[in-house]
């Protein structure tokens, strides 16, 4: 098994593991309170995001939301010029 000598394919899924675990209640509670953040941002919000991470090259001082940084990066990429004009956004509404 490629486990067995794979330490860095061992990590991954122990890590993988801890990431994918449900945690019942907690899980639910942190979802609810990401969706009360996100219903909050606005069009300025993702340009800061934007401006912070790309133009300034911060690094954040938490994780993000892979969903939240991709709108963010469309947001910028949108203000700036370099996202296609005649680019349609994805049916679920991202982009």
């Amino acid at each position: 098994m490629e486990e067995s000598w794979n330490e860095g394919l061992k990590h991954w899924k122990a890590q993988r593991a801890r990431w994918t675990r449900s945690d019942g209640e907690k899980v639910q509670a942190s979802q609810g309170r990401l969706d009360q953040m996100r219903a909050k941002l606005n069009a300025r919000d993702f340009l800061t995001i934007h401006t912070a991470l790309v133009v300034q090259g911060k690094k954040p001082k938490r994780p993000l939301n892979l969903a939240l940084v991709v709108k963010s990066l469309i947001c910028g990429w949108k203000e700036d010029g370099t996202w296609p004009q005649n680019s349609q956004s994805a049916p679920d509404g991202r982009g």
